[in-house]
């Protein structure tokens, strides 16, 4: 359930550092959780709400550059996530 990059960048991590509360922290599991209760977008840039949400975002590289703009490009054709 995830893009190659983010897959390739995961690895065998089941759990990551959340350098804001300074915890070794679970991932976020799409099984198991929503999304909504651990990410939100900001202009373009997914940010962790929660401490699982902020490591699976610094582990996963989720805001490369690539994907922030594709993001906007996809946001601007009405093609994104709430549109």
């Amino acid at each position: 359930m995830a893009c190659l990059h983010c897959n390739a960048c995961k690895g065998p991590n089941i759990a990551s550092m959340d350098w804001q509360s300074s915890q070794v922290v679970r991932l976020f599991n799409p099984r198991l959780d929503r999304w909504d209760d651990h990410f939100q977008i900001v202009e373009d840039r997914i940010e962790g709400r929660t401490p699982e949400g902020r490591a699976t975002v610094m582990l996963l590289d989720m805001n490369n550059a690539a994907n922030v703009s594709l993001r906007e490009l996809l946001r601007r054709s009405g093609m994104g996530i709430g549109a």
